[in-house]
């Protein structure tokens, strides 16, 4: 049995094909069906792809998918190979599913204070990278502050603390000159507020930024 259909391949017989061959003909049939059926399963033809779903990782893995190929495992007992994967062109990769982002990006606490500053922030670790949007508004009496001058606003716990610092972070302000001219510095155990030159930081004044940094 030599003749195939010319997409999938399927055999069939041909009229020189003898009848007391029937039986390996038919499985040789049989088995060129199951195999298109499979590649139709998959979509790993050149024709199309579409994805592979399998109950379990090690099932997936046995795939030999097309590069680019969405994947989804749905019922592994480990629960973390659960999700969707794509094939690189050589393994099956998982994709970072929502619940993978919300596991690597957890809200951290830092100890913002100040006599003269209302300050709110939200501050998220992300493995060592963490990232902190600060704003502190003046509600003390006006405060003239001189080029450079700095006031501590947050003390940094230990195991959050930077492992490069002094690092400036220009902040956007309503102090109505020309353009910002206060932010913060990193420090090495803590956050200020900075006026790169002199302004005046007057009650209700205010200076929000985005702070990032990697921990020691």
């Amino acid at each position: 049995m030599t003749a195939q259909t010319s997409r999938y391949k399927l055999t069939y017989p041909t009229g020189s094909d003898l009848v007391s061959a029937a039986p390996s003909q038919l499985q040789t049939m049989a088995e060129s069906i199951e195999s298109a059926l499979g590649m139709v399963d998959d979509r790993q033809t050149d024709e199309a792809v579409k994805p592979v779903v399998r109950p379990t990782l090690a099932q997936l893995a046995d795939v030999a998918g097309v590069a680019g190929q969405t994947g989804y495992v749905t019922a592994d007992t480990t629960t973390a190979n659960n999700g969707p994967y794509y094939y690189n062109g050589a393994a099956w990769v998982k994709y970072a599913d929502q619940p993978t982002i919300d596991d690597l990006l957890q809200p951290v606490t830092l100890q913002f204070s100040h006599v003269d500053y209302d300050i709110q922030y939200s501050a998220y670790k992300a493995g060592r990278l963490v990232m902190c949007f600060v704003k502190a508004t003046r509600t003390g009496g006006s405060w003239d502050m001189s080029a450079w001058t700095a006031t501590q606003i947050c003390a940094i716990p230990d195991e959050l603390r930077p492992a490069v610092y002094d690092i400036n972070f220009p902040g956007v302000d309503n102090t109505a000159t020309a353009a910002p001219v206060t932010g913060f510095i990193l420090g090495a155990s803590s956050i200020s507020l900075r006026a790169y030159r002199a302004v005046q930081h007057f009650k209700g004044a205010w200076t929000h930024g985005l702070l990032t940094w990697v921990t020691k």
